[in-house]
């Protein structure tokens, strides 16, 4: 993609929330809405950088029928879409998020936010556009859970 002024915005979606309708507008470093969140970010994340009211967010919704199904494994990049617990002894809950293509979203798990988070995330999903959706493991212990997303072509 073009980026003429090398901030790792694309033209195209600078030109498309840029209030002047410039390619350069934006200012990657720059909170356009006021939102917490970068113009980069909002890059990243898809979301709206001139309107506070778009964020990446994470909903946790109830699991209500699993579907038995044998030998799954859990691969480390899955299509989006797909459950990566849908066996007996999985949460009763799902954590479910807009998704959208080019992007790689990151489940990490932690019984312990004093420990930090790990480096290894638990699950990474490929967005398309779609509603995902993840449902942890059951355990016994509490967990806490939290989502980042990264473009395809970046590493970690």
């Amino acid at each position: 993609y073009y980026d003429w002024d090398g901030d790792g915005i694309p033209n195209w979606w600078e030109a498309r929330f840029s209030r002047s309708g410039s390619k350069t507008d934006l200012d990657a470093s720059t909170d356009d809405d006021a939102d917490g969140m970068s113009n980069y970010g909002e890059f990243v994340a898809y979301t709206n950088p001139t309107n506070d009211n778009s964020k990446f967010t994470i909903a946790i919704a109830p699991v209500v029928a699993e579907q038995p199904t044998s030998d799954i494994r859990q691969p480390k990049m899955m299509a989006a879409g797909r459950r990566l617990s849908n066996v007996a002894g999985s949460a009763n809950f799902a954590l479910k998020w807009q998704s959208a293509q080019g992007r790689i979203y990151s489940v990490y798990a932690t019984p312990n936010l004093s420990e930090g988070w790990p480096e290894t995330p638990t699950a990474e999903i490929v967005g398309t556009g779609d509603v995902l959706e993840y449902v942890p493991e059951q355990t016994a212990a509490v967990q806490f859970f939290k989502v980042s997303v990264r473009l395809v072509r970046e590493n970690r």
